[in-house]
C-alpha cells in the first residue's frame, strides 16, 4: 500500500488544504495530513485547535490519517514510510518554492518524492493567510474554509469583534 502526507500548519484548514486531500486520497491508499508548527509563524489559532478543526474537515475520508508532528516532515516521512509528500500550488512563485522543498526532502530522505498539484481555478486564491485576515477583521470566511468548522471560525470572529 503506498502513503503519502499532506504537510501543513493549517491555521486554520481550507477548502484549498481539503481539496488537496482529496486529490491525494484518489492517488494513493492512504494520506497522512500532518500538522507541523512552522517556528517563523505566529499561529491564530493553537495546535490543538488546528488539529481538531482538520480531523473534522477530514472525518469522512476513511484513508486520510490526521496527525501532528515536531519533527522534520522528511523525519516524518521515513518513520512512517511515506513515498511521497503531497504539494499544492497556486501559482509560479509557490512553484519555486516547492521545488525547493522537494529538493530539500529529497536530500534528507532519498525514499521519498514530492508530487506537486496545481490548485483549482477557484481555490488559487484561497490562503490560511487570507481567511486568518478575514477573521481578524470579522468578514465571513464560509466560502473559504470547511462548513464543518465553521463554529472554530465564528468563535474566533466573535473574539476580533469585541
Amino acid at each position: 500500500m503506498k502513503s503519502c502526507m499532506v504537510a501543513g500548519s493549517f491555521d486554520p484548514v481550507t477548502n484549498g488544504h481539503i481539496d488537496l486531500i482529496k486529490r491525494a486520497a484518489a492517488l494513493f491508499d492512504n494520506v497522512y495530513a500532518v500538522i507541523f508548527n512552522n517556528s517563523e509563524k505566529t499561529y491564530l489559532f493553537s495546535l490543538e485547535e488546528r488539529s481538531e478543526m482538520l480531523k473534522t474537515a477530514c472525518r469522512r475520508m476513511s484513508s486520510v490519517t490526521v496527525d501532528t508532528s515536531e519533527k522534520l516532515v522528511a523525519d516524518y516521512a521515513a518513520e512512517h514510510k511515506i513515498c511521497a509528500i503531497v504539494r499544492g500550488v497556486r501559482d509560479s512563485s509557490d512553484c519555486a518554492d516547492e521545488i525547493a522543498l522537494a529538493q530539500i526532502y529529497n536530500e534528507l530522505c532519498h525514499k521519498v518524492d514530492t508530487v506537486i498539484l496545481p490548485s483549482r481555478a477557484d481555490l488559487s486564491f484561497v490562503s490560511s493567510k487570507f481567511v486568518r485576515e478575514m477573521i481578524k477583521y470579522g468578514h465571513s470566511t464560509e466560502k473559504y474554509v470547511p462548513a464543518e468548522i465553521s463554529d472554530y471560525i465564528e468563535k474566533r470572529i466573535k473574539q476580533y469583534r469585541k
